[in-house]
């Protein structure tokens, strides 16, 4: 229920599986998937949108992928026209920044004065990967939108994505990172399950211990959802094979005088 949004961000990590086959074969993403998914959220607006008096249709702005992730923007129609600049890309990460099962795919854009940067990420997974979750998150920042790459590399243009180096992603009125962070709890090497209960878990969290240097100036929203990670497959009881954490995170940056809030 409730008002409709002027602007829809759906990012997925797991479109397909990430082996090493997707890597090769879906490195743009799997386009079947990607249709799929987009046919879906498309549906999903329409249906809303005609059971809401008044309401516009949406436009989709881009759709596109890599491995498996996914990245879709849709607006209403009244703000169509007031939407410039937009620029796509995406940044691998995984295997030493060769493969794209890890990294991030973004979006940028301005409407009307307001410049907006979207980044989808799934970064290293593991219990004490922290140093490798951040250099993923700190190149996918570093590397976005760049001609060149932050270890020298050129970044050349391709499949519609410019690489001008005109813009950088944290660098915009309202930037968002939404994605597998792949965050973990900060557990003793004898410690297989947090102990007490589970609301005591977010002070073991890494990201909000600060373990996360990359996303300073970043900011987050009160977690008051359960754990995203591990169920077992089709249930909603943990895996007590893997300690619980909350991988999936959302986050937010402004600058230039702008400011945002969680509804």
């Amino acid at each position: 229920g409730g008002q409709l949004a002027d602007l829809y961000v759906i990012g997925v990590q797991e479109l397909v599986e990430l082996g090493a086959r997707s890597c090769i074969l879906n490195a743009s993403g799997d386009a079947e998937r990607q249709a799929a998914l987009e046919a879906r959220v498309g549906e999903a607006l329409r249906r809303r949108g005609a059971g809401t008096a008044g309401c516009e249709a949406y436009t989709k702005l881009c759709g596109f992928g890599m491995v498996g992730l996914g990245l879709l923007l849709y607006i209403r129609d009244g703000l169509r026209p007031y939407v410039a600049e937009l620029d796509c890309d995406r940044v691998k990460t995984g295997v030493d920044g060769m493969a794209g099962n890890k990294g991030c795919v973004c979006a940028r854009l301005r409407i009307g004065a307001l410049s907006l940067c979207f980044i989808n990420v799934h970064l290293a997974s593991g219990q004490k990967a922290t140093v490798e979750r951040n250099a993923h998150l700190s190149q996918a920042l570093s590397d976005a939108f760049q001609r060149t790459s932050s270890r020298g590399a050129a970044r050349p243009p391709k499949q519609g994505f410019q690489r001008r180096s005109i813009y950088v992603a944290a660098l915009h009125h309202f930037s968002v990172i939404l994605g597998d962070f792949n965050i973990r709890l900060d557990l003793g090497k004898e410690e297989g399950w947090p102990p007490g209960p589970q609301e005591s878990w977010l002070k073991s969290d890494q990201l909000l211990l600060g373990q996360m240097p990359s996303l300073r100036g970043f900011r987050e929203g009160l977690i008051r959802f359960p754990p995203t990670y591990k169920y077992s497959r089709g249930s909603t009881m943990f895996n007590t094979g893997r300690c619980p954490a909350w991988c999936d995170r959302v986050v937010f940056k402004t600058e230039y005088g702008s400011g945002a809030g969680v509804l």
